[in-house]
């Protein structure tokens, strides 16, 4: 996503498993597009991997493992 959403201002935005696939070189234009397609209450919930999880991929199944940067 380059350009805020023709749809929004949105009440919700999610992003479960998403932010660490964003390069951290992307991040601040990647914020400053959430910003502005987030209403001014609105709420944006974010999920990433954790740890413990990753590690156990590792083990059982390494090539379900996420990028993590």
């Amino acid at each position: 996503m380059r350009v805020v959403p023709r749809l929004a201002p949105y009440d919700m935005i999610t992003l479960l498993d998403v932010y660490e696939h964003i390069p951290r070189s992307e991040w601040a234009q990647f914020n400053a597009i959430l910003r502005a397609a987030i209403a001014d209450d609105g709420t944006i919930v974010v999920t990433v991997p954790s740890p413990l999880h990753q590690n156990h991929l590792l083990q059982v199944n390494p090539s379900g493992l996420q990028i993590c940067r």
